[in-house]
């Protein structure tokens, strides 16, 4: 459940419900809080950070919709979450060729590289994050593509 009244999928954003997720489900999530509008769509951002599920970390889900919805106003991109170090290689994986890391964008579609965070000391506060995000980009105004299965597989092996 997102709050104590209302579970995630009911307020669209799917990629919060269940640990299995699909890209369509992160493109679902992203296009809900597009359509809210920049201060509704960060507002329940700022509310689905702070929600706790034993299977999952919402504020690290919520960052990846965060890394799409959210572009740079600089030809710099916005830089990652200070969440911890992921089982990716850091050294080849520089922000200027992945800009929205840990989501890969190939073509239209956005996928999930890795999820779960290892750390030693303390995560960035998600709040923080988005109001970076915020001071630093701005929130996308047209709807991502929500691939069917055909539709990602090609992607992803392209």
């Amino acid at each position: 459940m997102i709050g104590s009244t209302c579970s995630s999928e009911e307020h669209g954003l799917t990629v919060l419900t269940h640990k299995s997720f699909t890209v369509a489900d992160l493109a679902n999530s992203c296009n809900y809080i597009i359509s809210l509008g920049e201060a509704e769509g960060c507002a329940s951002l700022f509310a689905a950070s702070k929600n706790y599920h034993g299977e999952f970390s919402y504020p690290e889900r919520v960052s990846w919709i965060i890394r799409v919805v959210f572009i740079s106003n600089t030809p710099d991109p916005l830089r990652q979450p200070s969440y911890g170090e992921l089982s990716l290689p850091y050294e080849s994986m520089l922000l200027a060729t992945w800009p929205k890391f840990p989501v890969a964008q190939s073509d239209l579609v956005f996928f999930v590289l890795s999820e779960g965070y290892s750390l030693s000391g303390y995560p960035e506060n998600p709040t923080a994050y988005l109001e970076y995000c915020k001071s630093n980009g701005t929130m996308r105004r047209e709807p991502v593509l929500i691939p069917d299965s055909k539709v990602a597989t090609k992607h992803l092996i392209a």
